[in-house]
């Protein structure tokens, strides 16, 4: 989807583990990405629903 190492937020909805694993996966082809993980709130966590993640970055 043309991420290439940028800026990468990870929501999660009560999945910390897979989100971190996540983002070692990313980082591991992309070492110099800016990545952040946060806990879903509100409608996200609705969306996401649980023990799932929604993921925005820029291209």
């Amino acid at each position: 989807m043309g991420f290439k190492g940028g800026k990468l937020r990870i929501s999660h909805c009560e999945n910390s583990n897979a989100a971190e694993t996540f983002k070692n996966m990313v980082l591991s082809v992309f070492p110099k990405s800016n990545i952040k993980i946060r806990h879903c709130t509100g409608l996200c966590s609705f969306y996401a629903e649980r023990g799932g993640m929604i993921l925005g970055f820029e291209i």
